[in-house]
């Protein structure tokens, strides 16, 4: 990794990689080879000057990897939008079983309230002294 790497007037950016978690930035990377599409990376610099991104070497072939990383863009927010529903689903079926068993709910309130006193109170009390 040690070697320069020179952005010539052919390459071109393809992909930022600025605010982009690393499994998602893997994750267009192997895309990107899987489908043999030549590219590099540009590492991230200090100070903030200059991004890190994915270059590709060909740039004929950019429109293609366009393409490419666009799909799998609408694909990972389809399947974030798909576990928001779940999240909320399962926080309606929570509420659904608390009205359908108050007595259980209200138990697990108690407990938890119980808890919370427990963890709070030696606090509160070494405050006090």
């Amino acid at each position: 990794m040690g070697a320069i790497c020179l952005v010539s007037d052919m390459s071109k950016r393809v992909f930022d990689l600025r605010g982009v978690g690393p499994e998602e930035a893997d994750s267009v990377r192997e895309l990107l080879r899987s489908n043999g599409i030549a590219f590099y990376k540009t590492p991230r610099a200090r100070f903030g000057f200059g991004t890190e991104a994915i270059w590709l070497n060909d740039s004929d072939q950019f429109i293609r990897a366009r393409q490419l990383i666009d799909e799998y863009q609408v694909q990972r927010e389809e399947d974030g939008a798909s576990r928001a529903n779940t999240k909320q689903g399962n926080l309606v079926a929570m509420w659904s079983k608390a009205r359908q068993n108050p007595k259980m709910a209200l138990a697990f309130l108690a407990l938890f309230l119980f808890v919370v006193a427990l963890s709070v109170l030696p606090v509160l009390w070494a405050v006090r002294l």
